[in-house]
């Protein structure tokens, strides 16, 4: 049968009962107190290994099931069995528990850091949003908040989902939703069109700045944390927007005729920081559909998708002021959706590997693995249920 949790998350009866994780946890726990040496630590030791070579294992096991007493878990040994979890149904789980746990397993970068990328599936369903776990295949179904209107998903950025609510393109309300607190942001009605969002920081931070603009076009909406209407910069009279992303706190825009610029979002003012005329010259000799910004270990990549099939990636050289050739992540895989750059992670489950990119075809209705080593391009997901004309979206909870 199956059961909504508190949150919204219908979990089917394949997810693992309360009784089978409290077991689970009961047996790492003693693992973990096994290697420790403080007195209470070694009772316990002493009483399991009593336990296990005794000739009444049921009479032992029943007296140690009733000397469970989960609340003397400390906050540093649950954060620990958290970052065990490699699938989001068990964190899910485990948070379902009780308040005291829930707690614990707050959504931060260190208790996530395992789990694999989401695979979001937008306009699943009315008022519900299905995301698709990487490693196991697994499709989980997010109720909503019922909104006034059936929101559209745009991305995903530390932790929040970025949707819209609205019919116009030209009067749209932006809301940041928290995959696991529920916690929500309504932000200013627009005033222009626009394609793509990027958010400075997470919106629970007063530094926030949310930008808002549209390819092939000039004019940027932005918005701090907090205000009531958004204001309008504009890279140049004669530039047009190729992408925008933010690095290290500083936002840097990418024009069609390939210049990088430096934006200072407090005053406005545009900086020139190079022009490369050999991507001009990839772009026409190797027929590049369009071009994205990325980032990886710190480091600015522009990302040229081609025609045909495949990818060109560059990192910026500050010294030169140019875009040098690169075959390498690192050893992180990459996310790229409609929206542009999703995130960069090292990779820990099997299906997704290092120093690939992937990223999603609408045409073929499933997702591309392009792999920098051997400069492959696979077809290694198919995917099931998403419907026309909705936008894929990749969440990654370890960038929470």
């Amino acid at each position: 049968m199956n059961s909504t949790t508190k949150k919204g998350i219908k979990r089917h009866s394949a997810f693992p009962s309360v009784d089978e994780l409290l077991q689970s946890l009961e047996e790492i726990e003693i693992t973990k107190r096994r290697r420790l040496s403080t007195d209470p630590i070694h009772k316990i030791t002493s009483r399991e290994t009593s336990s296990e070579n005794s000739d009444d294992d049921g009479s032992n096991c029943m007296n140690l099931d009733q000397e469970r007493d989960w609340s003397s878990l400390t906050p540093d040994l649950l954060i620990e069995i958290l970052r065990l979890f490699g699938s989001m149904r068990d964190f899910m789980a485990f948070r379902e528990v009780c308040r005291s746990w829930r707690r614990v397993a707050a959504p931060t970068r260190y208790a996530l850091a395992r789990q694999p990328p989401l695979f979001l599936c937008t306009g699943f369903q009315v008022s519900s949003e299905g995301f698709i776990d990487m490693n196991c295949l697994r499709l989980h179904i997010l109720k909503l908040r019922q909104p006034h209107r059936v929101p559209c998903t745009l991305g995903y950025s530390h932790g929040f989902l970025i949707s819209t609510i609205g019919l116009d393109y030209f009067d749209q309300t932006i809301l940041l939703r928290n995959l696991f607190t529920g916690a929500e942001f309504l932000l200013p009605k627009t005033t222009e069109a626009f394609q793509r969002v990027r958010l400075s920081a997470s919106p629970l931070s007063s530094e926030c700045l949310v930008i808002l603009f549209a390819p092939r076009d000039s004019i940027v909406q932005f918005c701090w944390s907090g205000q009531s209407h958004w204001r309008i910069g504009c890279i140049g009279p004669d530039e047009v927007l190729d992408d925008m992303l933010f690095l290290n706190g500083k936002l840097y825009a990418l024009t069609n005729g390939k210049k990088l610029l430096s934006v200072d979002p407090f005053s406005w003012k545009v900086a020139v920081l190079g022009e490369d005329d050999e991507i001009s010259k990839e772009e026409s000799t190797n027929s590049v559909s369009k071009w994205v910004l990325a980032e990886c270990n710190g480091q600015l990549i522009l990302i040229g998708y081609l025609s045909l099939g495949g990818l060109r990636l560059y990192t910026w050289d500050n010294k030169s002021s140019k875009w040098a050739s690169t075959s390498s992540l690192g050893g992180c895989a990459m996310f790229l959706s409609f929206g542009g750059f999703a995130g960069s992670i090292v990779p820990s489950g099997s299906r997704i590997r290092a120093n690939c990119i992937y990223y999603f075809d609408h045409d073929r209705d499933g997702f591309y693995e392009y792999s920098l080593d051997d400069k492959m391009l696979r077809y290694p997901f198919r995917y099931y249920g998403l419907q026309k004309g909705c936008m894929p979206v990749w969440v990654l909870p370890s960038l929470c």
